[in-house]
């Protein structure tokens, strides 16, 4: 049922962002472009590990934009954020030293707050509502916080749902949250650790394997497709089947570098960039089931908890609806909007489920 309802959302939301783009008036303003065949070199930072699912997703993504532009935009891409760490990687796109980034929402915490909605504990249950609810906020003017920072969006990249990776020992009930040490990387995520009574951590995507091999944290919150690439099955020995929230991958432009392109290369370019968008919405429907099949198979044992015991824990963290809306209302923008507006797709997504 899942399945069937993720494809069928998929669809529906390829449909709304091509409605949305506007492509028809882009179009017209392409076909009065010149002969201009200046060649447009550009880098491309993916944060995904070389020979992972997702890097060769971005290596395939690549070669499509080379082949619709006939050459005339050629990317080079660098996996596994080794241009730099995180935040430098933000800051240089934004400032144009890098052309083009794939980046996780948590790998540089703050600096996108409003898309911190699809990762707060429990309010989204599945890739496509999440996916759905960041293109229904772009176009509707409440995600500024990219085109305001100098970012033109491609396309954003959900992931599969977040759970917990443990070593050594199980969570079996809210009490054995106190004292461990858990990995996070969203605001939300690190407030609902602390609520349960757990130490939260932040650490990079890159050096979470090694600080759970050596004892630094007890468990770590990640996607299993990210837990698979990043051989998180090899420290850990247990895997929590209890989705808690989606995590958010953005791929980006810098807006001067897109400004620079003629119209019909960037008409070319977001054409592309839609079809890998709905390409990448299938290869998330299968992430979860195959990445937890593939480290079950590893050793790490899947398990899951009480019906009783997963009420415990979403009632002790509901309240972090309400501090999202204070946090991002804080920093200008509106929250009890923002958070309306999600509310409204996912009744529509859930509705397709009963």
């Amino acid at each position: 049922m899942k399945k069937g309802f993720l494809k069928i959302a998929a669809a529906i939301l390829l449909a709304m962002v091509l409605a949305s783009c506007g492509g028809s008036e882009k179009a017209e303003t392409a076909a009065d472009s010149t002969d201009d065949q200046t060649v447009y070199e550009w880098r491309l930072s993916d944060t995904n590990p070389e020979g992972t699912p997702l890097a060769k997703f971005f290596d395939q993504f690549v070669k499509d934009v080379e082949a619709a532009t006939n050459g005339r935009v050629k990317i080079t891409c660098y996996h596994g954020n080794s241009l730099g760490s995180p935040m430098d990687l933000v800051g240089m796109t934004k400032d144009g030293g890098l052309e083009v980034l794939n980046m996780g929402i948590g790998q540089a915490m703050g600096e996108f707050p409003v898309s911190d909605i699809v990762q707060v504990p429990f309010f989204v249950s599945n890739p496509t509502t999440a996916a759905e609810i960041m293109w229904r906020l772009y176009y509707e003017g409440l995600l500024p916080e990219y085109e305001g920072e100098g970012l033109k969006v491609l396309f954003f990249m959900p992931t599969d749902m977040q759970m917990i990776a443990l070593v050594d020992k199980k969570i079996e009930s809210i009490g054995d949250f106190k004292g461990m040490k858990i990995r996070a990387n969203s605001g939300s995520v690190i407030s609902a650790i602390e609520a349960l009574g757990a130490s939260p951590v932040s650490i990079t995507t890159t050096e979470v394997y090694m600080s759970l091999e050596r004892g630094v944290i007890d468990a770590a919150i990640s996607s299993p497709g990210a837990m698979r690439a990043f051989k998180f099955y090899e420290a850990c020995d247990y895997l929590l089947n209890f989705p808690i929230c989606t995590g958010l991958n953005y791929t980006v432009v810098n807006m001067e570098t897109w400004n620079s392109l003629p119209a019909d290369l960037q008409v070319i370019l977001e054409d592309v960039s839609r079809k890998a968008y709905y390409q990448y919405m299938y290869v998330v429907d299968w992430e979860e089931r195959s990445a937890t099949d593939s480290m079950a198979k590893a050793g790490m044992k899947p398990y899951e908890i009480s019906p009783a015991v997963q009420a415990q824990i979403k009632s002790a963290t509901a309240y972090l609806v309400d501090d999202y809306i204070k946090t991002v209302t804080d920093l200008g923008f509106d929250g009890k909007k923002i958070v309306e507006t999600a509310n409204e797709v996912v009744a529509r997504c859930e509705a397709h489920l009963r």
